[in-house]
């Protein structure tokens, strides 16, 4: 029983940790087509109504003249990033992006 468990937890701990890597990597290209852009805590499933878990909760900051390009940009990514469930909302107001960056005191 002990072995089994191991590996299930082994298998959790692995798709957990790449689905991060994924969530990273789908940051940094969403990047590459704005302003800026930051991440958020991931939304508990309580208030989204999902059962899935959200990998990835980022804000990007998108030039009216680059909206298009950054849909573009999220349109591609759904394909590159097979498996990751992409949701685009918005315009926002920009002070929805405004927040405190606990990163740096």
């Amino acid at each position: 029983y002990l072995k089994r468990r191991r590996a299930q937890l082994s298998a959790r701990d692995d798709a957990e940790h790449a689905a991060a890597e994924r969530a990273e990597a789908l940051h940094t290209v969403l990047l590459q087509h704005s302003a800026a852009g930051r991440r958020q805590a991931a939304t508990d499933p309580t208030l989204s109504g999902r059962r899935d878990r959200m990998v990835l909760n980022g804000t990007y900051l998108v030039d009216n003249d680059h909206r298009d390009e950054f849909t573009d940009a999220v349109a591609a990514a759904r394909t590159q990033f097979d498996g990751l469930q992409l949701e685009l909302t918005g315009p926002w107001p920009p002070y929805s992006f405004a927040g405190v960056d606990r990163g740096n005191p």
